[in-house]
């Protein structure tokens, strides 16, 4: 299987969970984000997404519940302000959200996720804030871009994995991606489709690395095939009323290993 088969396959079985219905808005970043495309944003937004991806991490999202809670906790962050942040919970990022009302119940999650914020408060801060604030986020990450050969692009998530607590490479892969820059995050459903090409177990960089071969022989972003693959194995259609139907992993893998699978054909 070449890369573009593999990708029309798992087009075909996202399509048909689809019911036909168009799936390319799945393919781009949400506008208020798109760091990389739009001069409206700003820099509270990019640290929203920051923090976003800090809690899409095992069970954290069903403990923090964040769609539901974004005004509060917007309210409780500062309006999102990563120097507002840092200054004032710098000395106690466990008790960011002690004794708030209108959220969750405080738990070691949550109390996971004060840390991790504060963390990313500190280390964005120094960007400033607003739309001029954004235009410094985006020059310091376009620098990791204009690398020669893929070396860069990926050390800004290991960078940045490094510099935010509780972050990771996986977890700073899907906030690039979701700010506008071509990156795939290596999840547990990529990784386990991925693995079936090699049959052997993967690290998130092997996993990286062959995604971005995968993409760019098959003529798609990398953003666009990790979406489309991340939709048939969660069946998780998240917009226009978030449906969610049975995800078709299974299903995908086995197609991949029933037409032979060689390490040659996605290098």
């Amino acid at each position: 299987m070449r890369a573009r088969e593999f990708y029309e396959t798992v087009l075909l079985l996202l399509k048909d969970m689809a019911a036909g219905a168009d799936v390319s808005e799945y393919f781009r970043p949400e506008a208020k984000y798109d760091l990389e495309h739009s001069a409206e944003v700003v820099a509270e937004d990019v640290f929203e997404c920051l923090i976003i991806s800090l809690q899409n991490r095992q069970a954290m999202p069903n403990v923090v519940k964040y769609g539901r809670y974004r005004a509060r906790y917007k309210k409780i962050l500062c309006g999102f302000d990563a120097a507002l942040i840092f200054e004032k919970y710098q000395n106690a990022p466990d008790g960011v959200f002690e004794g708030e009302k209108g959220i969750p119940e405080l738990s070691a999650s949550l109390r996971a996720w004060g840390r991790y914020v504060v963390s990313a408060a500190d280390f964005m801060r120094g960007f400033g804030s607003g739309r001029e604030g954004a235009k410094n986020i985006k020059r310091a990450f376009d620098a990791f871009q204009s690398v020669p050969s893929d070396l860069g692009r990926e050390a800004l998530p290991l960078l940045l994995a490094n510099k935010i607590k509780g972050l990771g490479f996986a977890l700073a892969c899907d906030f690039l991606k979701e700010i506008g820059y071509d990156y795939p995050k290596p999840d547990v459903h990529i990784r386990a489709v991925f693995e079936a090409y090699r049959a052997r177990r993967m690290s998130d960089g092997e996993v990286f690395d062959d995604l971005m071969r995968t993409a760019k022989e098959a003529g798609v972003s990398a953003y666009e095939l990790d979406k489309a693959v991340w939709l048939v194995c969660s069946g998780h259609f998240y917009l226009r009323g978030g449906k969610k139907y049975k995800g078709r992993k299974d299903e995908l893998i086995e197609k991949v290993r029933a037409k032979g699978v060689r390490a040659a054909d996605f290098r």
